[in-house]
């Protein structure tokens, strides 16, 4: 068996009510997975690594390493992340604003792929790049850039497809969220998630029913030609409450082909929470 842990929206602070969720999940972790061999456990975080008040990756850094080491698994083997919204600067090093280059892309979403938008975009994840090169995530030779669309393999079981779907994200809305499908559905991807003919999973930090509706039809063809069998991820701070959205339609053309949108809530918890 398989052991898949999946959290997301660290949001981490230093305040009591964290102090207390942080001790109830590492003991939680070490009693749940303190049989389980090296080799059958992974952890999936989608994304929000801190908050915007502290706005580095210190507390973030702490807590990754103290549950990697609760869950006994390998930093660069077993542990799959992606970046939230959280996890992106406004501010694109010598180039152009990233507000005004946000507004005109939604304004003319076609206009994403032209002119090295998504390029100058992708530049503004350099904090998070560092982070998790720094903690031994992804190593210095490795030739994928983690914000970027890419796949991994976790120890020949699994293919991950690790979609960036805060390319557009400023914080003022959920809906009309944007990756980049043109990656996602290239023949490239298409090969590194055939490889092994392995099952395969995609994650990201945005709900499904959060990205742009055409991106959503472009994903969706991609993950029933490749046999995507699940979609992870976050944002929202709480799980699916629409049944309609718990699921993705895939096909319906030879009966009806759905997998499981699995939507993860705040991992760091508030006073006002309930």
């Amino acid at each position: 068996m398989i052991y898949l842990l999946h959290i997301s929206d660290l949001h981490l602070v230093a305040d009591p009510q964290w102090n207390n969720m942080k001790n109830a999940i590492l003991e939680s972790v070490r009693e749940t997975l303190r049989e389980v061999p090296l080799g059958e456990k992974l952890l999936v975080i989608t994304g929000d690594f801190h908050n915007f008040i502290q706005d580095n990756f210190v507390y973030a850094e702490e807590f990754v390493l103290s549950l990697v080491k609760a869950m006994d698994i390998d930093l660069e083997k077993d542990v799959f992340v992606i970046p939230g919204n959280h996890d992106v600067s406004n501010n694109i090093p010598g180039e152009v604003d990233r507000e005004a280059l946000l507004d005109f892309i939604k304004r003319n979403p076609e206009k994403l792929y032209q002119n090295n938008r998504i390029d100058k975009l992708l530049e503004c994840y350099k904090g998070y790049e560092e982070f998790v090169k720094k903690i031994g995530i992804y190593n210095e030779t490795d030739g994928r850039k983690p914000m970027t669309t890419h796949v991994r393999t976790w120890r020949g079981k699994l293919n991950l497809l690790h979609l960036n779907t805060t390319l557009v994200a400023d914080g003022s809305e959920k809906t009309g969220q944007m990756a980049d499908t043109l990656t996602a559905t290239s023949q490239e991807i298409r090969d590194e998630l055939r490889r092994g003919n392995l099952p395969c999973i995609a994650i990201g930090h945005n709900s499904f029913y959060d990205l742009e509706e055409n991106q959503r039809n472009e994903l969706a063809g991609m993950f029933l030609q490749e046999g995507i069998c699940a979609y992870l991820s976050g944002d929202r701070h709480q799980k699916n409450r629409k049944r309609e959205e718990k699921s993705i339609v895939l096909g319906e053309e030879k009966g009806t082909v759905t997998i499981p949108n699995v939507v993860g809530y705040r991992t760091s918890a508030e006073k006002t929470d309930k």
